[in-house]
């Protein structure tokens, strides 16, 4: 089976070392008093995690060379790739990618504006289960689907309640 560049066989982890520890990690606290969900609905200034290039509707122009565009909008459901823990997963993907992880799918449970199964989408064309308890977040998951021109489908990314 082949998706993206990655052709599987459970063979082809037999030899797989992944390692995370010693990276340059941008790793800072977490701001307790900062109110996330009035932050989310600020315009987004364009910012740049890992090998994403994370804007919003008012950016106007291409993605440095390189980098995936994620256009993400200002809305209520947690992700917009601001806030460190999201910052973190993401950093996290493309390294794991940089190291040759080629996963079979990806699942990203609690999906939110769903930016991390995008990004996943992006790094592996790998089918991918987005999934939410949150009927709103769904919503705007799959919105970000759309802008991103991201497939649907059972090879593609599948964005649905739970």
């Amino acid at each position: 089976r082949s998706f993206g560049g990655c052709a599987h066989s459970y063979a082809d982890y037999d030899d797989v070392q992944v390692d995370l520890k010693d990276k340059d990690w941008d790793i800072q606290p977490l701001e307790t008093d900062t109110d996330w969900l009035t932050h989310n609905y600020e315009p987004l200034e364009p910012f740049t995690v890992s090998r994403f290039f994370i804007h919003d509707e008012g950016f106007e122009g291409d993605a440095p060379d390189g980098l995936f565009s994620l256009q993400i909008k200002a809305d209520s459901a947690f992700g917009s790739g601001a806030h460190p823990t999201t910052k973190g997963c993401l950093q996290a993907m493309a390294e794991l990618k940089a190291q040759g992880v080629c996963p079979w799918n990806v699942l990203d449970m609690g999906t939110g504006s769903g930016i991390l199964a995008l990004a996943g989408w992006k790094l592996w064309k790998t089918p991918i289960l987005a999934v939410d308890n949150d009927p709103r977040a769904v919503d705007l998951a799959l919105a970000h689907q759309e802008i991103n021109k991201i497939p649907g489908g059972a090879s593609n990314v599948i964005i649905e309640h739970s």
